[in-house]
């Protein structure tokens, strides 16, 4: 009896194991442009500048609208970011 109930229970794990929905990874955009301004798009608000493929990305998923930047300078920054140190 304690047999079956032991295959019993490891069948059971080993069910659950492999019948739990694997979620699809989550895809991340990044952005990063020289010398634009945080309004300057017309997602944000801005009538004079242009940027159709960027509000269609902005429509479609998440706007990031709060960040500090440690070194305002395009090399130092854009290395901060990917290295995730200052």
């Amino acid at each position: 009896m304690k047999t079956a109930f032991s295959i019993f229970i490891l069948l059971l794990i080993f069910y659950k194991g492999f019948s739990q929905t694997k979620e699809a990874p989550v895809n991340i955009l990044f952005v990063i442009a020289d010398d634009w301004s945080s309004p300057h798009a017309s997602f944000l608000g801005d009538n004079s500048v242009k940027t159709p493929n960027i509000d269609k990305l902005s429509k479609k998923g998440i706007v990031f609208n709060n960040s500090y930047c440690a070194t305002p300078s395009c090399t130092p920054s854009r290395a901060s970011i990917l290295t995730g140190r200052y």
